[in-house]
């Protein structure tokens, strides 16, 4: 469906990439190296008119400058991580194969450089060096090994998604300018445990609007995130719109961010959880590009829709 706007706006057939300059606060901009592909699809509505949609994508880097890619896994710790997945592997272990499968792909890569950090959070972690509940099992490394090691967990205690998320915001500050920054949020439940005042506050067995909210506020503090992606490990519906909403936040708060790269994926078996790796790496491999302006020529048999949104 095409408006007035899009008709007279829409001369020649060509692409633009434009990039936007990191501000002094971040930590750096993003640069990639792409050879672009177009895709337009024209699709029949019942009333007669057609949605007309043009996207751009492309895979990043190439051997000679590969993109420099930053990926955080953020990790439920809690005790029924221990739980089964399925075919005898619990959710912990399952987590463990997934990532050593994806740094694997990753390292194979010959167009990336990546690097890899990991925290995990839960109720059980204490005696750190400032807040409980969440603690940094691997600052940025480029060892594949050492990121599969981290996320190697010993299951306890409750689930405190602020916890796990201040800490990861901390730790993406350590990140390299220019690196695309991928973020992994990994939990098999809703939150029940939040921070009053620095300390651990939370019922442990029912979530309320504190674990939620303060998770959401935190959410709403990461900026200059490339993609942000929450994984539902188990059966635990209920936490998927929480693990939804800070999809959101850190979207909204990523300034020219692609809506695409901000996703919530379920994962009840294996093979559930090892697909949504495996799409994962895809993603960030084959990036949707962000601030691109698509001109496309249109026949002079194309009606004007005056209602048509932009």
């Amino acid at each position: 469906r095409v408006d007035r706007r899009q008709r007279q706006m829409c001369i020649r057939d060509s692409i633009r990439m434009i990039y936007r300059k990191a501000s002094d606060t971040e930590s750096g901009g993003v640069h990639t190296e792409m050879d672009l592909e177009r895709h337009k699809t024209v699709t029949k509505n019942p009333d007669g008119t057609y949605n007309l949609e043009l996207s751009v994508s492309g895979a990043v880097g190439n051997i000679t400058d590969p993109v420099k890619l930053d990926v955080m896994f953020i990790v439920d710790q809690s005790g029924s991580m221990k739980e089964e997945l399925s075919n005898g592997t619990n959710r912990a272990k399952a987590v463990v194969n997934a990532v050593r499968s994806m740094t694997n792909q990753l390292e194979s890569n010959q167009n990336i450089d990546p690097r890899y950090s990991v925290v995990t959070f839960s109720s059980g972690i204490n005696g750190t060096e400032y807040y409980n509940d969440a603690i940094q099992k691997l600052y940025w490394s480029d060892s594949a090994e050492a990121a599969v090691s981290a996320v190697t967990i010993n299951p306890n205690g409750g689930t405190n998604y602020e916890a796990g998320l201040l800490m990861g915001r901390a730790m993406l500050m350590g990140s390299r300018p220019n690196a695309q920054k991928v973020v992994i949020f990994l939990s098999d439940g809703m939150p029940t445990y939040h921070y009053e005042n620095g300390e651990t506050g939370g019922t442990g067995s029912t979530t309320n609007s504190a674990d939620k909210n303060n998770a959401y506020t935190e959410a709403s503090k990461f900026t200059n995130v490339n993609s942000f992606y929450s994984i539902r490990v188990g059966n635990e519906k209920g936490a998927d719109a929480i693990l939804q909403e800070i999809c959101n936040r850190v979207h909204a708060s990523s300034e020219g961010s692609a809506a695409e790269n901000f996703k919530v994926y379920s994962a009840e078996k294996v093979d559930e959880l090892n697909s949504v790796f495996d799409q994962i790496q895809g993603n960030i491999t084959q990036v949707l590009c962000d601030h691109v302006s698509v001109e496309d020529t249109l026949s002079e048999n194309v009606q004007p829709v005056e209602s048509a949104s932009p």
